[in-house]
């Protein structure tokens, strides 16, 4: 097994790589987003340029 694909390592530094306050930004973020009101299916293009399919 890889170093990589020990979960137990994961779930140890999950704190250090990702603080409470970088999650709750995060977070923020996304709930202020209007990209999650784009249909699935949607370009990425589409939704650059400011359009919908």
């Amino acid at each position: 097994m890889h170093w990589y694909e020990d979960d137990a390592l994961w779930s140890a530094f999950a704190a250090t790589m990702s603080p409470p306050e970088r999650a709750e930004s995060a977070a923020a973020l996304l709930a202020s987003s209007p990209l999650p009101g784009f249909p699935p299916g949607t370009g990425g293009r589409l939704v650059v340029r400011g359009r919908r399919k």
